[in-house]
């Protein structure tokens, strides 16, 4: 059974062909565009439910996974995958041959905390489609899209018992770090409140033309104190558009900064490395497959748009406390960028 689905499922090299199938989806306006329009409604709908009800969100934005950013989720799900059939002693000759390849391009610390992953997700059971690599190598957040609780009132308009109470302690709260403590669980528990909202309102996804993905929805609760609510949709007429949508508080985006307890530098293939400027070209190059392509909503509630960053935002965004806006780099980091761009701007 287990070799015919290996035979059924079978592609010449899986990561490769995966890379390709997301990069054309990353490439893909219609879908860009739907995600697009989703960020401005979704952003719109929260402002109708709670903005008169005592609460105020962050500003909503947008994310494009970056070319090296699939790149390197692709493979770590592949080495991921490949350790699994290895262990459930499932593994070919050939895929053995494939999986050394990979090893041999991350280093013994990334390896070694990939390993542990992948046994704590089989003493779980979670196996996964090892046998159908289409499947276990499908990215859902190409583009992902993040909404935020930035204020919650003392007297909020929402019937939650349990948010209440929290409002109550932090009213009540005559030492700094508690009244902090209950402001964080306020804006988290508001993020919840709006998920479960979300995600049980069948009437509204249809509207969205949005279903959830089986599994779609989970809390993520760290020990590094990251708290968040991450949802997969997909659209119903297109389910292969799919996106990842983010709801937490304001405080959690702080926590990814860099030398906070979530630094996204901490996890593997995170890191941030700013590329070399010697070679303006490499450099350019360099930068167009390492950003990612983020946008924001502006405007009030009247006239809600969307802001799409460009190259020179795009690196400030990205690379914000990794440079010094004081030093000689960051000046000719700018420099280069501005050229590019006006370079682009005449091709036009």
């Amino acid at each position: 059974m287990k070799n015919r689905l290996k035979e059924q499922y079978a592609v010449s090299n899986p990561m490769i062909e995966s890379v390709n199938r997301h990069l054309g989806l990353k490439h893909n306006e219609e879908y860009i565009d739907r995600v697009d329009q989703t960020l401005l409604q979704l952003s719109a709908i929260f402002y109708d439910e709670y903005n008169d009800k005592g609460v105020r969100m962050g500003v909503p934005r947008g994310r494009e996974k970056s070319i090296k950013s699939i790149f390197t989720k692709i493979k770590i799900l592949e080495i991921k995958r490949l350790y699994k059939l290895y262990i459930e002693k499932q593994i070919t000759d050939e895929e053995i041959i494939r999986l050394k390849k990979i090893i041999n391009s991350i280093s013994m610390e990334e390896m070694l905390e990939l390993e542990i992953k992948v046994r704590e997700e089989i003493e779980k059971g979670e196996i996964g489609l090892i046998n159908n690599p289409v499947e276990y190598l499908k990215l859902k957040d190409v583009m992902a899209i993040c909404l935020t609780v930035g204020a919650v009132d003392d007297v909020v308009g929402i019937e939650d018992e349990k948010l209440n109470e929290i409002l109550q302690n932090r009213k009540s709260s005559t030492v700094r770090e508690d009244y902090k403590k209950y402001n964080e669980m306020a804006r988290k528990r508001v993020a919840k409140i709006w998920t479960d909202n979300l995600i049980n309102n069948k009437q509204l996804l249809d509207k969205l033309n949005l279903e959830l993905l089986e599994n779609g929805y989970v809390h993520r609760e760290k020990a590094n104190g990251y708290s968040a609510e991450h949802v997969k949709f997909r659209y119903k007429d297109k389910p292969e558009y799919m996106f990842e949508l983010q709801i937490k508080s304001i405080h959690q985006e702080r926590l990814s900064k860099k030398g906070a307890p979530a630094d996204h530098e901490r996890r593997l293939g995170k890191k941030r490395l700013i590329p070399d400027t010697k070679n303006k070209k490499t450099f350019i190059m360099n930068l167009l497959y390492t950003l990612p392509g983020y946008r924001a909503v502006t405007g009030d509630r009247e006239k809600l748009e969307l802001k799409k960053y460009s190259m020179l935002e795009n690196t400030i965004c990205y690379y914000d406390d990794y440079l010094d806006p004081k030093t000689e780099q960051y000046s000719e980091i700018m420099q280069i960028i501005r050229e590019e761009e006006e370079r682009a701007m005449i091709k036009i």
